[in-house]
């Protein structure tokens, strides 16, 4: 089954292979329908109009510190994205009619060059959806995109004061490990 972006694209062509996660209509648990689909670098904008409905807190817990906007380097290292090293995937809005969707949030992971099997995994759900369960569809959807590719390890930074994702990471998978860094628990994860 192939279906369209909004820019175009046929989802088919972009997805790992046999993912099953972005192939079909998500429910969270207050009955929110929404759908999963990767992460391209066509998506600039709606990345952009995702990271406006963040909070000043939330932008502060994704990126350790104040980021007013998202610079355009940052951008493109957060949309170039391969399928394989470089994975993200949207949740978004299923538009009723001829409105674009909107973004809700977005999860991906980058493979470590010197841990193959490891990739950093980063999580943001915009503030009206969080609560939700949207967060932990993202991580899990994600996980399973990550064990098709053979990663067996998520290495998860996450501020000690953002108890919401850690107790997400904590449910992800075993912890082999965490350290704290200065105020950040740097997490490995095992992959079920």
């Amino acid at each position: 089954m192939s279906v369209a972006l909004s820019h175009g694209v046929p989802v088919s062509s972009l997805r790992p292979r046999d993912d099953g996660v972005l192939s079909h209509v998500h429910s969270l648990r207050d009955g929110t329908v929404l759908r999963l689909r990767p992460l391209v670098p066509a998506d600039a904008e709606e990345l952009r109009a995702g990271f406006a409905r963040l909070s000043p807190e939330s932008r502060y817990l994704r990126f350790f510190s104040p980021v007013p906007r998202l610079p355009d380097a940052m951008v493109r290292r957060l949309t170039a994205t391969d399928g394989r090293n470089h994975v993200a995937i949207v949740a978004e809005t299923i538009p009723l009619y001829d409105e674009p969707p909107e973004p809700l949030g977005v999860a991906r992971f980058i493979r470590l060059p010197d841990r193959p099997q490891a990739a950093e995994v980063a999580v943001t759900v915009i503030d009206e959806m969080q609560g939700r369960g949207l967060g932990a569809l993202l991580l899990e959807a994600l996980a399973t995109l990550a064990r098709k590719q053979d990663l067996t390890t998520f290495v998860a930074s996450v501020l000690a004061e953002n108890g919401p994702m850690n107790g997400l990471i904590r449910r992800l998978g075993r912890v082999a490990s965490v350290r704290n860094e200065q105020g950040v628990l740097v997490y490995d994860v095992a992959l079920r």
